[in-house]
């Protein structure tokens, strides 16, 4: 999540990254975000974010996401909205991008790093 946040950051997406990274992590251990097929969707809206952001990141080995759960993810996209972002429209965001995560051919591409049609996916869904 850290790595994550870092590239949310850099792309000015975001400010006060830690503090986004310390409530993440908190919901996370709270409620893991799991989708299945060793995808995890975290996400949040906040005062700390500019502009929807959506970033990915795949994990060299499986991570246990969520201990005791059988939750090991290997691709991780997360997904950050400005607060005054309409709840239908976050939904709707949260929505794509869940099925990108969720279609296999969709997840395959981001879990291969073919990294000109992973880059493509992830800027679809973020516009």
């Amino acid at each position: 999540l850290g790595e994550l946040m870092d590239l949310a950051h850099r792309r000015g997406g975001i400010r006060a990254p830690q503090r986004l990274l310390d409530t993440l992590r908190t919901r996370e251990r709270l409620a893991p975000s799991l989708l299945g097929k060793g995808v995890a969707l975290p996400a949040l809206r906040s005062l700390l974010v500019l502009r929807p952001v959506l970033v990915g990141g795949r994990a060299a080995k499986p991570l246990d996401w969520a201990p005791g759960a059988g939750g090991d993810v290997e691709l991780v996209l997360l997904a950050l909205g400005p607060a005054e972002m309409p709840a239908d429209a976050w939904h709707g965001w949260l929505a794509r991008v869940s099925a990108l995560g969720r279609q296999q051919r969709h997840r395959q591409k981001l879990i291969d790093g073919a990294s000109l049609a992973a880059s493509a996916l992830l800027q679809e869904v973020s516009s």
